[in-house]
């Protein structure tokens, strides 16, 4: 059993034509420890209700957070004040690029965590320096460290070992997926990207699956595939600690 927090968005099914509530319960019900509910792709902040959710069924859960939308630039507060009905004080991952005026978090109960960039945004928060100019403004804003757009940036790995150096406890959760030029966030069981993994673990918080799934059974092979490989990664730093410092992983 891992010892990780380890759980799905639920944007990894849209593709399947699964509805959120539905790839939610799909989530829970493989036994993951950890879920986002994506918004990412809605039009209305009507689309965003907690009565669609059967919200009972996630109280195993140790780590709950929501995605807010990219389109969404002419009535921000009523997306936030909906996405506190879920509770106030709601995690919710934000794109900084989509925001114009951060004072609009000052006055509602929502933890917001800004996710770093890919390398297909013209914007200062693709690097380090900007997302850490952003950290600045206010400190409660924390990072969604996302390796694969990270890595998009930089496919060296020196920019995901950046973030998780310079941020540090700031990082309160890490999007995990494969990464292809042509497809973006692509499933690792296929992909093989040991070096993503490696990078998600060692920013030691909260791993939220990301990968495109191509059909329904690739859940499963995901989540299984990533945990062994966490496993295994964590087993190495045991026996790296115990052998005073030698180089395992």
């Amino acid at each position: 059993m891992s010892k990780r927090i380890v759980g799905f968005s639920t944007g990894s099914l849209f593709k399947l034509g699964i509805t959120p509530p539905v790839a939610a319960s799909m989530i829970v019900d493989l036994g993951c420890n950890a879920l986002e509910i994506s918004f990412l792709k809605i039009n209305s902040h009507e689309e965003i209700n907690p009565e669609d959710f059967d919200l009972s069924s996630m109280n195993s859960l140790k780590h709950f957070c929501l995605h807010a939308p990219i389109n969404w630039s002419n009535n921000k507060k009523d997306y936030l004040d909906a996405m506190t009905r879920f509770y106030p004080g709601v995690t919710a991952v934000i794109h900084p690029d989509t925001i114009e005026d951060f004072t609009i978090f000052d006055y509602r109960t929502i933890d917001p965590l800004f996710e770093n960039m890919n390398n297909g945004k013209n914007t200062i928060f693709k690097s380090v320096g900007g997302m850490a100019q952003l950290l600045s403004f206010c400190p409660r804003f924390n990072v969604c460290l996302d390796v694969n757009h990270a890595y998009s940036n930089d496919p060296s790995g020196h920019l995901g070992d950046q973030f998780v150096s310079c941020f540090g406890s700031r990082i309160k959760q890490v999007h995990l997926s494969g990464y292809s030029p042509d497809w973006g966030h692509v499933p690792l069981f296929l992909t093989k990207q040991y070096e993503l993994i490696k990078q998600a673990a060692l920013a030691n918080a909260p791993i939220i699956i990301e990968s495109v799934l191509g059909n329904v059974d690739q859940l499963e092979q995901e989540y299984k595939y990533i945990i062994e490989t966490l496993d295994v990664l964590d087993e190495l730093e045991g026996l790296r600690e115990k052998h005073s410092g030698a180089r395992l992983v």
